[in-house]
């Protein structure tokens, strides 16, 4: 599992993770990501984009008050946030319909969107594990 926080992007195992966050959807992809997979790997040990999320709330903001859509003007290339990372392996590994989306300004609301109406990805129950 890659975990992608203010501590950076990094590789953690999945028990740790399904057991740290009390609210985790996994999707399953009728398609390959393991070429979006494998351009991941770069960005392992890489430290969190904050001035992206930056920009992405400015490009939000700006969005409203002009009425026109911006590119992420803040976005560091070589740093990632969380939504902007499942963007990019979906894009990379030729998922359709994510050709759409600027992956450096994709919301968690965009992604969810993305996931929940897309006909390659489908929801997985996973069992409830309690902390403790």
């Amino acid at each position: 599992m890659v975990q992608v926080d203010d501590k950076g992007i990094r590789k953690i195992p999945a028990e740790t993770g399904l057991k740290q966050y009390s609210k985790i959807r996994v999707y399953e992809c009728a398609l390959s990501l393991q070429y979006g997979i494998k351009t991941l790997r770069y960005y392992i040990g890489k430290k969190y984009d904050w001035f992206g999320i930056l920009g992405f709330l400015l490009k939000i903001l700006i969005s409203k008050i002009v009425k026109i859509e911006i590119l992420n003007p803040m976005h560091d290339g070589s740093k990632l946030f969380c939504s902007e990372m499942c963007m990019k392996v979906l894009q990379q590994s030729g998922v359709p319909g994510t050709d759409c989306y600027d992956a450096n300004s994709t919301s968690p609301g965009d992604l969810h969107e993305f996931l929940e109406g897309s006909p390659y990805m489908r929801h997985v129950d996973l069992p409830v594990i309690v902390k403790k």
